[in-house]
């Protein structure tokens, strides 16, 4: 059991999903006090088993304000404050342009733009009576099967949490935003595995091998720790910031992206180029 949150509060919205429960692990050994806020109540009897009277569960739809707020409310009457608000809440889409309708759009950006929002504003407004606070959005990495609003919505609550890190400064309040990698996601349970986990001949049509240049995907809890840090004193100096923890998939990504492009320039140089960009991604698989 570790010290470092103790004598905090944090509200983990979204925090029934697997990175959520990951950061809501670590808060609670390091001695926070902790509310999750799901829109899925079916989780609810799962946290209490799994955390007891450590954890408070609370219903929240991040897409409407009021829910936002008053789980801001009720984490301040729960514990007197909020010190900390992890946003791990939002949805995907996936498709083609072409295909895509305002109502897809609607969905994922009222999900992810304007659930970032609402919790910055509540939370900041909460934390500013406190004179601090920290507040952590995270996304995840947008892979190449991801739709246009997704990727839309990414670039803007990546900037709005810039922005905000700007404004709320002034008044000791951390704003950053954490980037994972595509997960390794274990289930809770066998029924959740029947529902939820993909086939290997799934997985390799929906994830690329190697998944980052450390040749393997994230864990839940890797991600967990940055945003423990980010949540700690230890980051105190860190404020309007992305956080990627995706073992460099960025980077593998514009390899392959290079490499592709490469492939079809009959120059001497550019094959050299590619032919050793294919010796280090064989070494990785």
């Amino acid at each position: 059991m570790g010290q470092k949150l103790t004598g905090k509060s944090a509200l983990v919205l979204g925090g029934a999903g697997r990175i959520g429960q990951a950061a809501v692990q670590c808060f609670v050994d390091e001695g926070a006090q902790v509310v999750v806020a799901d829109i899925d109540d079916s989780h609810k009897e799962i946290l209490s088993s799994k955390f007891g009277q450590e954890v408070l569960f609370r219903h929240c739809d991040v897409t409407q304000e009021e829910q936002v707020a008053l789980s801001v409310n009720q984490t301040v009457d729960a514990f007197g404050q909020l010190d900390i608000l992890v946003n791990c809440a939002g949805i995907a889409d996936g498709g083609s342009i072409l295909d895509s309708t305002k109502e897809d759009f609607d969905k994922v950006l009222n999900s992810t733009i304007y659930g970032t929002f609402y919790s910055i504003k509540h939370a900041a407004k909460s934390m500013m009576i406190n004179q601090g606070g920290s507040i952590i959005s995270s996304g995840r990495l947008v892979s190449p099967d991801d739709g246009h609003a997704y990727t839309c919505s990414k670039a803007a609550t990546s900037m709005l949490c810039s922005s905000s890190a700007t404004e709320l400064g002034y008044h000791n309040i951390r704003v950053n935003m954490i980037e994972p990698g595509w997960a390794t996601i274990p289930p809770f349970n066998q029924a959740e595995k029947n529902k939820r986990e993909p086939e290997p001949s799934e997985q390799s049509a929906t994830m690329p091998t190697p998944s980052s240049l450390l040749g393997r995907p994230v864990d839940p809890l890797e991600v967990a720790q940055a945003i423990l840090w980010l949540a700690s004193e230890d980051s105190s100096f860190v404020t309007g910031q992305t956080l990627h923890v995706d073992g460099g998939q960025g980077g593998y990504q514009r390899s392959l992206r290079f490499l592709n492009q490469l492939t079809n320039v009959d120059t001497s140089d550019a094959q050299l180029i590619r032919n050793t960009l294919l010796s280090s991604i064989a070494k990785l698989e």
